[in-house]
């Protein structure tokens, strides 16, 4: 891999966002994931601000979450606002807020004993995850995953979900929030608020609550209607996650939330639903590993349609970055290249890199931790991965790797 440790950002601030650059910033604040995406004309998105209670973590899975970082003093919703205000000091209001789906780790964590806030005289959303980013950003446009049907819940806990939309009824009614139905295939809902005509910048909707885009023009199937079976066996609130396909350029960079599971064509035959999302996405430069790279995630169909050279892992306790989700990526890079894929994780315990040291696929793995950055320039035909210290807010530059060529073409968006 191509690590450039002698450079001379390497233990100076991050250089930060300039105009014409496509900068996405994987923020790291322990059991949560937050992704926040500044357009080459300025315009910025986050997707997701999740905060797990580790408490009630232990108690469901008997596993221990990494620590908040850079420490326990503020919650993470707190701290992925303040690392937005490093970035983009001049931000008051962020553009596009997606809720990819309602997990924890995602959204906020309704156990929490958090300050809570509504409308007088109920105080009925907590301060967790997104609601408390909410505290210190307004959000311009919001996408959450089944907005306005909220019809398909499989899980119990919904008060995670409820937490959210009891905020964003909120912000809608007193901040001018403005929602919309996320829909699947489009490639004109997203777009570039301050300069579109400028920039060869497109998103495309790839897939949401089981509606996924077919890969051309902008039709989609829904997987639950067409396999209802599903609906009686899967009922994992992962699935429906909202994906999303980034191009700039011949730069490409797919995240999809914690898109995983299976689909039932009947009780005996059943495929991957990553699969189905892989095929309509194709392959990318960087790729947010679906659900963690949990073993139940990163469908060896799914990395064989992408092919990223670059993926980049969420990962807050063990059980992420899981073996068989590594070893698959790393076998369909789609490259020769030594270098690919590089395997970026937010975070690998000192247990867990001891327990995986002789893992062939430890040798494209990122061992440094921090805040990762990939920064895409030249018009998107080239980027760079950046890994910044977490343990502090110095954006104090650890590692760099690359530059590298993008991979795509410039050929009409599919």
């Amino acid at each position: 891999m191509t690590r450039r440790d002698d450079n001379l950002e390497v233990g100076k601030r991050y250089v930060g966002w300039r105009e014409g650059e496509f900068d996405m910033h994987f923020i790291s604040a322990g059991a949560s994931e937050s992704v926040f995406l500044v357009c080459p004309d300025g315009t910025t998105f986050l997707i997701d601000a999740g905060d797990r209670n580790p408490e009630t973590f232990k108690v469901e899975t008997n596993m221990t979450a990494y620590p908040t970082v850079p420490d326990a003093s503020r919650r993470p919703g707190e701290w992925i606002a303040r690392y937005v205000g490093r970035v983009r000091p001049d931000v008051k209001k962020i553009d596009y807020l997606v809720a990819t789906h309602y997990h924890p780790d995602h959204v906020g964590d309704q156990t929490l004993d958090v300050p809570e806030k509504g409308p007088a005289p109920d105080e009925d959303y907590k301060l967790t995850g997104i609601p408390e980013v909410g505290e210190f950003y307004r959000f311009g446009t919001a996408f959450d995953r089944d907005y306005p049907r909220y019809a398909f819940q499989r899980e119990k806990r919904t008060n995670i979900r409820d937490n959210l939309r009891k905020y964003l009824e909120y912000a809608a009614a007193r901040q001018g929030l403005r929602r919309e139905e996320f829909r699947p295939g489009a490639l004109d809902q997203l777009q570039l608020v301050n300069a579109p005509e400028e920039y060869d910048f497109h998103v495309r909707n790839v897939c949401s609550a089981g509606r996924v885009w077919r890969g051309v023009g902008n039709e989609v199937d829904d997987c639950y209607e067409l396999y209802p079976k599903t609906l009686e066996r899967n009922c994992r609130e992962n699935t429906p996650s909202i994906g999303l396909l980034f191009r700039y350029g011949a730069f490409r960079f797919f995240t999809g939330g914690d898109v995983m599971g299976k689909i039932y064509v009947d009780d005996e035959n059943l495929f991957e639903y990553e699969s189905v999302v892989g095929r309509a996405v194709g392959p990318v430069d960087v790729c947010k590993a679906n659900h963690h790279a949990y073993r139940n995630a990163m469908a060896p169909e799914f990395e064989k349609a992408v092919q990223a050279r670059v993926y980049v892992v969420f990962a807050w306790n063990d059980s992420h970055l899981s073996d068989s989700a590594a070893a698959a990526m790393v076998d369909y890079s789609g490259s020769d290249d030594s270098d690919f894929p590089l395997l970026c994780p937010t975070r690998l315990s000192p247990e867990k890199l001891a327990a995986t040291a002789s893992r062939p696929w430890r040798r494209n793995t990122v061992d440094v931790g921090g805040h990762v950055v990939v920064k895409a320039f030249d018009g998107g035909a080239r980027y760079q991965v950046y890994y910044l210290e977490d343990q502090d807010e110095s954006m104090t530059v650890k590692a760099t790797f690359g530059p590298y060529k993008s991979r795509g073409d410039k050929t009409t968006p599919r």
